[in-house]
This record gives C-alpha cells, structure tokens and sequence, in this order.
C-alpha cells in the first residue's frame, strides 16, 4: 500500500482537528500547502502550511468568505452560504482524491466551471441549500416542473465558453466516487480493500451536506486509519498494524 496517502491524511486530519480545538479555519487546504518537513532525513512528515486565507471561528460571520484554490473550494463556499472549518475538510477529500486519479477531482478554473464539476460528479446541492445560498442564480436557475420548482444547472453566462470542451478536457470520465476504487493513474496503490475503506472515507470528506461532513477527529478513527494494513515497502514485508501511535513514532 502506499504508507504516504496513509500518513498524509493521518496528519492533516491532525492538523484540523487541533485548528478546530484552537477556533480556526485554514480556508486553502491543498496539495501546495502540504509539504514534507524533511525529504532525507523525515520522508513521511508532513506539516501544513500558508495561513495567509485562515480565519478565527468567532470572525466567520463578519468576513467575506476566503478564496479556496478553484479545484479545492467547497459547495457552501460557491453557493455563498456560512462557513466553517467543514471547508477545510472537504478540500482535504479532494487532496485525497486527487491520490487516487492523479488529477483535480473537480476541475475549473472559474466557480461555475468548478461548480459544473461538483453536480456532474456528486448531483446538485440540496434545494433547502440552493434556496438559501446568496449566489445560487450564480450557477442555477429555477424551473417549474408539472407545477413543481426544480433548480436546474444554469449554461456558461460567458457565450464564449464552450463547456462542451470543458467538459471533454477533464482527464477522468466517471461519475461516480465509487470508480475511484478502480483508479490507477494517481499516487495510491492499496490493496482491494484498502480502497474501499479509502473511498468511504473519501465520500464522507466530500458530502455535499455541510454539517454531515465527516469531522476530523472522526477521520482519526475511521477504519482507514486505525485498521491493519500489509506494509509492502516495510522490511521482509511483515504485516504491520499502523495504529495511531505508529503513526506518531514513523514520521
């Protein structure tokens, strides 16, 4: 398997989980803002860094919302709902996913086209979510169906976007987070089922509900941390159970 994707999401989450004891929101996980303290000497500790975006819990009501990397920015910052430090866990699924496929998960560099990316992979946000986001005409426009209100995916405002080409320039052509356990493109190599404890994990990091996203001290103990994996770069190959004491003593 590979130790890196297992030790990189250990310790963001522990990252996260200490942010939020602390009352702060980083606002711009990304794979930028993950770096290897020492490549030589410590080549599986991580630190994150670049607070420049990060804010105190207590200003979140007074601020703007912070300008997340396109490919990393969550629902509820597009829609331009209240946020809060679930942002920072839904870029961290997108940094794991990004692992697995070895590209951006959600693809764009405008907030529509980031936006197109969410709905063609994950569905739309929920109504209540779009009938109460100040920017959801951004993206959505609301139909009556068999006298019904529906809200459906608004086209491109700029005529000169074809999101015919946007759509077949994305390297991936799955629709569903289920696929990534089939994915061999990206930096994690685990076994069967590594993967799919991964994905679970992955889908709860990326859903779509803001207050039911995954919180970061839930990752420290999902299975995908705390289970036994078979560590196949380790010496003579022995099984090893990476609890998070050993995760501690390795990097």
């Amino acid at each position: 398997m590979s130790l890196l994707s297992l030790v990189l999401c250990f310790q963001v989450a522990t990252a996260l989980n200490t942010l939020g004891k602390l009352k702060v929101v980083h606002a711009d996980v990304t794979p930028a803002n993950i770096m290897l303290v020492d490549k030589l000497r410590k080549p599986f500790k991580v630190k994150l860094t670049d607070f420049g975006s990060a804010v105190w819990k207590d200003q979140l009501k007074r601020r703007d919302p912070p300008v997340q990397s396109h490919p990393f920015r969550s629902p509820e910052i597009l829609l331009g709902h209240t946020f809060n430090r679930a942002i920072d866990m839904w870029s961290l699924g997108c940094v794991m996913a990004r692992m697995f496929i070895g590209c951006d998960l959600f693809p764009g560099t405008s907030d529509y086209e980031v936006m197109r990316s969410i709905v063609d992979l994950l569905g739309k946000p929920s109504p209540v979510s779009l009938w109460t986001g100040s920017k959801t005409l951004k993206y959505f426009e609301l139909e009556w169906k068999s006298l019904m209100p529906c809200w459906t995916l608004k086209k491109p405002n700029d005529p000169c976007q074809d999101i015919t080409k946007f759509i077949e320039s994305r390297q991936y052509s799955f629709t569903s987070l289920d696929v990534l356990k089939e994915a061999t493109d990206g930096e994690i190599s685990l076994a069967d089922d590594d993967k799919n404890t991964c994905v679970k994990l992955i889908k709860r990091m990326l859903d779509l509900r803001m207050k039911k996203r995954i919180k970061p001290y839930k990752v420290l103990t999902h299975p995908f941390i705390t289970r036994s994996f078979s560590d196949t770069t380790s010496v003579n190959s022995k099984k090893c159970v990476f609890t998070p004491q050993v995760l501690m003593i390795c990097t």
